[in-house]
């Protein structure tokens, strides 16, 4: 007979990837480092907020704006790249053991899934910035867009949430022996 989870479970074991369902250990493990990444997050939301929200009355620039946003996704990323991964691998909650054929297959999914992600994620961080152009310019919105600085942002965007991805994608990963 299976065994029910509840949303949340399923929705955990979705956004980290955790193959199998959740017992007791995993959740206590999860609990644990999610309530430390909140404290993070938190930590450096304040600070950040702070420190721009001082600096707003002389830089009034819509770039500004966007590097807040590019910062906390960065820092997002980086707290993901640094401490969740890892921690996860360390525990052993998200590790995969695949065949040769399987990782194969999972390389090339895994490819695809995460170019579809950068690219979702960057053109919606563009279309933010393209608002975020045209609101404090007098500019158009597809002419913010199509600036040198709209597409040097679309760029960044999509190489870095696509690194970010497909390198978490290939830590998950390992070789059955």
């Amino acid at each position: 007979m299976k065994s029910k989870q509840s949303f949340r479970d399923r929705l955990i074991c979705f956004i980290f990837g955790i193959p199998g369902s959740l017992d007791e250990y995993k959740r206590s493990q999860i609990d644990r480092v999610g309530n430390n990444c909140f404290l993070a997050l938190l930590g450096f939301l304040i600070v950040s907020g702070i420190f721009f929200i001082g600096f707003t009355g002389t830089l009034l620039d819509h770039n500004w704006g966007m590097l807040y946003l590019f910062l906390n996704f960065m820092f997002i990323l980086l707290l993901l790249g640094w401490y969740v991964t890892p921690t996860f691998k360390k525990l052993g909650i998200t590790t995969q053991e695949l065949s040769e054929d399987e990782l194969k297959g999972f390389k090339w999914r895994a490819g695809k899934i995460t170019l579809f992600q950068s690219m979702i994620l960057s053109v919606t961080m563009w279309i933010v910035y393209g608002l975020s152009a045209s609101a404090v310019d007098v500019t158009s919105f597809i002419h913010s867009l199509f600036s040198e600085n709209g597409l040097l942002w679309l760029g960044l965007f999509f190489i870095i949430y696509w690194l970010a991805s497909w390198s978490r994608m290939l830590s998950r990963t390992k070789m059955a022996k």
